[in-house]
């Protein structure tokens, strides 16, 4: 996770520890996330603020099988 100009849990070790559920900014912050999915699937995500998941604040992630020679 990247947050305001830094990586926190885990990339700057670059071990791979640490998770996270949510991505903690406030307004005006920036800040991403880099995961990796373990098998194909769709894979759900909603906001933290429920009200705006009632709104449409909802997606899914549809992850498909490496082809061969591919970079994973």
């Amino acid at each position: 996770m990247y947050s305001e100009g830094a990586y926190l849990l885990g990339g700057d070790r670059g071990d791979g520890s640490g998770g996270a559920q949510s991505l903690a900014l406030q307004p005006g912050q920036g800040g991403f996330v880099e995961l990796e999915f373990a098998e194909p699937g769709t894979y759900p995500f909603v906001s933290h603020v429920m009200v705006d998941a009632e709104r449409g604040a909802a997606g899914l992630f549809t992850v498909s099988a490496a082809v061969t020679g591919e970079q994973p």
